[in-house]
């Protein structure tokens, strides 16, 4: 099950987004937040193959 891996990549999200500044984030930032958002959709995605398939 992925549940810990979920939640980690939740977890740098929400680090990501404390060190967002006010007004106009670098696109390194937004890189970031891209790449652990479809890291998270992916995981999720896992875990729920997991859950179906009685894992």
């Amino acid at each position: 099950m992925n549940t810990a891996k979920v939640r980690r990549i939740e977890a740098e999200i929400e680090q990501l987004k404390l060190r967002w500044p006010g007004h106009t984030p670098s696109p390194v930032l937004y890189q970031q937040l891209e790449e652990l958002e479809d890291q998270l959709e992916a995981a999720m995605a896992e875990d729920e193959g997991d859950e179906a398939a009685g894992e």
